[in-house]
């Protein structure tokens, strides 16, 4: 392959060449020599080389948050003939910013010789990223021939939302199954609340003898504990927005999906079994299940969110009349833009779910787009500040309503959530 050092002689010559003939002038045509001379050493004294090289990229992982920094390791192999230098890159993901090291360097290899490098990057944000493959280019001393090559090697990185600290969070379903779970019942049975004492029965435990008691006493005596269950949880996103920056757009939806990501992680945590409905360019559905699994499936639905119209929120009805059940805690994030939201919501109660709204606070975002783009207007803010005041107080006439600060830490909004003071067993 010719380089554009190559290319800029032999015009070089052409113009000697022409401007000699035009002038008539032998000295310019001259000149022409050197520059054959060399040009032709230049081909036949640097062949260019056989590149052969075995690439293998390692990552740490193939799953991280966006907090998280993504360490990569090269290993590459020369299997061809000895490389005096080459420049090697590594083809990063879109967007991908490296932390640590250099993706792209100078590199000598003898035959056989084996180099590791490490570099450390920063994936821009949540979703499906992938690299590409290891571009090589040989170039000769005198800058007029040079060979490029590209192996193929290409990973995919996951990555997850940013996940909020729910461990102090309160909030449980009101009715509960009969499925182990961490929700204290009155009911008596397995557990590891202490309720009281009670005498040993045939058929009991031993390991619930308590001794102490049993000392204390004539007969033996056995531990009673409250039973912990399990309850389901529905998470509603509302991913439709109506904001006229795209920008704005997309940064409250990815609120709203680190605020989905981190209630799923909670609750299941909790060994609660978790659904999803999904509102956003398209309507989408995770049916309830529970573990890691259905973490992962969560995630990966999560992931795939974008910003959509507004469309009708009836999806919402439909999914909780065919997939869901009445036991269920609905949570439903929403900014609130829509008025048929609300209709939604009141007919979910009116049919007798347990319903929680968590809507993120568009204030600080939106001011600080309008001091980078100056689209919206201070009058424009005030009213929509106004009607979703209103919203939110028709709201809390029949279900509770938490605004979430989106400069602050989700996880103190959620630390004096009410636990009911009845558990239903179906």
């Amino acid at each position: 392959m010719r380089s554009y050092s190559g290319a800029a002689l032999l015009a070089l010559a052409l113009v000697f060449l022409i401007s000699g003939l035009a002038l008539l002038r032998w000295e310019l045509i001259s000149l022409l020599i050197p520059l054959v001379v060399f040009l032709l050493l230049a081909y036949m004294l640097d062949r260019p080389p056989i590149i052969d090289l075995h690439f293998e990229r390692r990552l740490d992982s193939d799953r991280l948050t966006e907090d998280d920094a993504l360490h990569v390791q090269l290993r590459i192999l020369n299997r061809g003939e000895p490389l005096d230098y080459v420049e090697v890159e590594d083809e990063l993901p879109r967007g991908a910013a490296v932390l640590e090291g250099r993706n792209r360097f100078p590199l000598g290899l003898d035959r056989g010789e084996e180099v590791s490098i490490d570099y450390q990057i920063k994936l821009p944000g949540r979703g499906y990223h992938q690299f590409g493959g290891l571009k090589v280019r040989w170039t000769d001393p005198t800058m007029m021939m040079s060979k490029e090559a590209t192996f193929p090697f290409e990973s995919r990185v996951q990555v997850l939302p940013h996940l909020h600290d729910l461990k102090k969070c309160r909030i449980q379903p009101s009715r509960v199954r009969v499925h182990v779970g961490n929700i204290t019942s009155r009911s008596l049975g397995v557990g590891t609340e202490f309720f009281g004492l009670r005498d040993y029965l045939p058929g009991d435990e031993i390991r619930r003898l308590n001794w102490k008691a049993t000392a204390r006493r004539d007969g033996p005596m056995v531990n009673e504990y409250e039973t912990e269950k399990s309850g389901d949880v529905i998470i509603v996103l509302d991913g439709r927005n109506d904001a006229f920056v795209q920008a704005e757009r997309d940064k409250m939806v990815d609120y709203e999906v680190e605020a989905a990501a981190s209630l799923a992680a909670h609750f299941l945590k909790e060994r609660d079994r978790v659904g999803m409905v999904l509102l956003g360019e398209t309507i989408d559905l995770v049916p309830l299940g529970y573990g890691k699994r259905q973490f992962y499936r969560v995630m990966d639905k999560l992931l795939e969110v974008r910003p959509g119209i507004m469309k009708s929120p009836q999806g919402i009805n439909l999914a909780m009349e065919h997939y869901f059940h009445l036991s269920s805690l609905v949570m439903i994030i929403s900014p609130l833009q829509d008025q048929r939201i609300i209709s939604s919501i009141e007919q979910l109660v009116n049919k007798g779910h347990e319903v929680i709204v968590l809507s993120p606070d568009e204030k600080s975002l939106k001011e600080k787009t309008k001091e980078v783009e100056g689209l919206a207007s201070e009058l424009a803010q005030r009213v929509q500040r106004i009607t979703r005041r209103d919203q939110i107080s028709e709201l809390n006439r029949f279900c509770r309503v938490i605004e979430w600060d989106t400069d602050e830490q989700l996880s103190r909004y959620f630390m004096e959530g009410r636990a009911s003071s009845q558990r239903l067993i179906r």
